[in-house]
Order: C-alpha cells, then sequence, then structure tokens
C-alpha cells in the first residue's frame, strides 16, 4: 500500500511539473491595434502564472520572451491601467526583476477579479479608484513577496522586500500599502 501511495504521490509531482511547463505563448504576437489587446488577454494570466511559477533559473529564453510578451501588453493595454508609486516600489533600483513581477501580480489581479476599465467606452469598471489602485498594489507586492520567497536561494537580499515579507506575516501590508497612496486619491 505504502509503496502504491508512494507511486501516485511521485505521478501526481510529474503531472504537476508538466503541467507547469506546458504553457506556450501565442505565436507572432503584436500589438499594433488597440483590439490585439483583447484578443491576446487569455494568455495573460496564464503567462503570468508560469512566470512566477517557475524558478528564476530555469527556462531563461522562455522567461524572457514570457516577460516580454506580458510586460508589452501591459504597457499598451488601453483598459488595464497600473498605477505605481514610488513610495510603494521600494525595492524598484535594488531589484532588476521586482517592478515586473509587481506588475505581473498587478495585471493578474486585476483580470481576474474583472477590476479594469471597460474595453468599450473606456469608463472605470472598479467601484472606487482607490479601491482599484490599493488592490493592485497589494497584489503586485504580494507578488514580490512570494516571487523573492520561493527564489531566495538565487536573489541578493533586498531589505525593502524583507520588509514586506515581514509586513505581510504580521497582516499589515494592506494598511501599510495604504497608507503609502496619495490621499486625493479620491474613495
Amino acid at each position: 500500500m505504502r509503496k502504491f501511495l508512494f507511486s501516485l504521490l511521485f505521478a501526481f509531482i510529474g503531472v504537476a511539473a508538466a503541467a507547469q511547463n506546458d504553457f506556450t505563448l501565442p505565436e507572432n504576437w503584436k500589438f499594433d491595434q488597440k483590439e490585439d489587446y483583447a484578443k491576446y488577454e487569455e494568455y495573460i494570466v496564464p503567462a503570468i502564472n508560469w512566470f512566477l511559477d517557475t524558478p528564476a533559473d530555469r527556462q531563461d529564453d522562455k522567461r524572457q520572451h514570457t516577460a516580454d510578451f506580458v510586460l508589452e501588453w501591459s504597457m499598451g493595454c488601453p483598459y488595464v491601467h497600473i498605477v505605481m508609486y514610488g513610495d510603494i516600489l521600494t525595492f524598484a533600483q535594488s531589484s532588476r526583476w521586482g517592478v515586473l513581477v509587481f506588475i505581473m501580480g498587478y495585471n493578474k489581479q486585476a483580470l481576474l477579479f474583472n477590476k479594469y476599465t471597460d474595453k468599450v467606452n473606456g469608463t472605470p469598471v472598479a467601484n472606487e479608484p482607490r479601491e482599484y489602485i490599493l488592490d493592485g498594489n497589494v497584489a503586485g507586492i504580494e507578488a514580490v513577496v512570494d516571487y523573492y520567497t520561493r527564489n531566495r536561494a538565487l536573489m541578493q537580499k533586498d531589505e525593502n522586500i524583507e520588509k514586506y515579507i515581514t509586513l505581510k506575516k504580521k497582516g499589515k501590508l494592506e494598511s501599510y500599502v495604504e497608507s503609502k497612496i496619495p490621499k486625493n486619491i479620491k474613495k
């Protein structure tokens, strides 16, 4: 029985590992027109998941192409707006990958919870602009914390990210991030 359970466990691990590696970027993607962003939207969350779940020292070419795809989509998408603040992105200078991972976490949150601008007429879908900005920034920081934690052996120690790890463990991350969003952003 024990042997059977171990075999089953290893089979599950093998399937999970294969599933992690089966993400494929669309071929010949381009973002020339507004409609291109909606066309490729279905690939964004799986691309983000693959990037964040794959160890930082594996599949360098695929990682770079995936990062390029997500970043280009993010920077031009007419309906997902990423609002970043230097007081929150304290790791931007010390971590070359941190801003990319933050953008990925922000995008994933916006897409999964449909908190973005209406694709047709450009009006905000989120109930409150401040809520949208807060949720996106918290999701971005959490993505950075999780990625850094999973890849810690491959990364230089970053005191700015370590601070966010401590805040998350204490349950104070959201209130800290909210305190760094300018007060003039409407509730």
